[in-house]
């Protein structure tokens, strides 16, 4: 598990902006299985490695993937890890983002959940303030959105 939080902390994901923590268990149970420690060597692959799950946690935090049960979402996530870890080591982004979603759960944050979420944001209005959990939750988003993001390029 340490490697795992070495690794989300450097991903720019901190106390603050882990909104659930059965989201980083899929990616300690990755680290774990492939015996990559905290992917902190300097390879092409680790690099590769570390972006596709900084993608993958961040797009699970957004869309509250692992809100409510979650139970039956980590485990078709370490199904579908194990499963993939039998072709390389690579983490299984797209795999995950396909099989998750199979199930009702869109860990993908792109240009169609970004829209939902704004929109579920700017719905909730005075309810926001209101309820703590929804506050915290929101947030934990936003700030996962600002220290993600480049903003060098824009």
């Amino acid at each position: 598990m340490e490697a795992t939080f070495c690794l989300i902390n450097r991903l720019g994901i901190d106390q603050d902006t882990l909104t659930s923590g059965n989201a980083i268990l899929p990616i300690a149970y990755y680290l774990c299985k492939t015996g990559q420690g905290d992917l902190s060597t300097s390879t092409p692959e680790n690099a590769r490695n570390a972006r596709l799950i900084q993608r993958w946690l961040i797009g699970s935090l957004l869309n509250g993937v692992f809100g409510g049960t979650s139970d039956s979402t980590l485990g078709a996530a370490r199904v579908i890890i194990k499963e993939s870890l039998r072709d390389g080591n690579d983490f299984p982004y797209r795999t995950l983002v396909d099989g998750l979603a199979q199930r009702g759960r869109l860990t993908e944050f792109d240009e169609i959940t970004s829209r939902i979420f704004w929109k579920r944001l700017m719905e909730s209005g005075p309810v926001f303030w209101r309820c703590r959990s929804l506050r915290t939750r929101q947030l934990g988003a936003l700030r996962i959105i600002i220290s993600t993001t480049s903003f060098r390029d824009r």
